[in-house]
């Protein structure tokens, strides 16, 4: 009989034990929730952006740069999915772009783009599996004489499930621009998928450091 007692007295406290620990555990946080929090942690205001539906920005100052978070909602392969970025502005309209090397028996829909800045731009060995488009080639090639800048786009590189391989941190018309690829496989992960932020000093220290070299090399 003693024995029956103590065996159920153990499993009351096992049941009791799952039980708290359930309660304990945060539950995954809604989309909205993850926003207002990054709203609260930049002391910025959350935003609808017009564009685009069911999509918000935050625009903030850091530094005294300015940037913008954008959590845009878009259609995948299985159904909508967030895609957010993070972008720092300059006074400069230079773009540098990165793609997939044209394959032999594949054509890519920029190729045509990409021959345009053929070997009119030197690649270093770290990013040599890319090609690379520019609206400035001689600043491109300034930009990336720069071994701090070449850091710092190879540690945003990745490759995606094919092995293919990608870069997360692009420059558009002057806008420098991060994204948190949706798959959660590359780097910068996205920020919803992190249990804190304090990840985003570093990556917006980066930033900056990309856009005063580009300030610097293309004044005109």
């Amino acid at each position: 009989m003693m024995l029956y007692v103590v065996f159920g007295i153990i499993i009351l406290c096992i049941l009791g034990i799952l039980y708290f620990s359930r309660q304990a555990t945060p539950g995954k946080k809604s989309r909205m929730q993850f926003l207002k929090e990054l709203e609260n942690f930049f002391e910025a205001p959350l935003e609808p952006i017009p564009e685009y539906e069911d999509s918000f920005r935050i625009p903030f100052s850091f530094e005294g740069r300015r940037f913008v978070y954008e959590d845009i909602l878009s259609p995948g392969f299985k159904g909508m999915i967030n895609q957010s970025c993070m972008k720092g502005t300059t006074n400069t309209s230079f773009t540098l772009d990165f793609t997939e090397k044209e394959r032999k028996g594949f054509l890519q829909t920029d190729a045509k783009v990409e021959k345009k800045t053929a070997g009119l731009i030197h690649l270093p060995k770290q990013l040599a599996q890319f090609s690379v488009f520019s609206n400035k080639p001689a600043v491109a090639n300034k930009f990336l004489k720069d071994p701090a800048m070449v850091r710092v786009f190879t540690e945003f590189k990745n490759y995606d499930n094919r092995g293919r391989p990608l870069l997360t941190l692009k420059i558009v018309h002057g806008t420098v621009i991060l994204d948190f690829h949706p798959s959660g496989r590359c780097h910068p992960k996205p920020l919803a998928q992190l249990s804190s932020f304090e990840s985003l000093e570093d990556y917006l220290d980066k930033m900056i450091l990309v856009m005063k070299k580009l300030e610097a090399v293309d004044k005109h």
